[in-house]
């Protein structure tokens, strides 16, 4: 089976979730994913999700 392969580098997306989730354990994805927007990026809904995969 064929995947998508990403070209855009979610390091520092991935660096910012994990900081979130250790200051804010609490909330839920959609409330991360709104922090994040509000921080500058600014990726779609599908590329956060795709992060989520590499994430956890």
């Amino acid at each position: 089976m064929w995947y998508y392969q990403s070209k855009r580098d979610d390091s520092q997306l991935i660096i910012e979730l994990n900081k979130l989730a250790d200051k804010l354990p609490t909330w839920g994805l959609n409330e991360y994913v709104g922090r994040l927007k509000q921080m500058g990026f600014s990726w779609g809904g599908h590329a956060f999700g795709g992060c989520i995969w590499k994430w956890g």
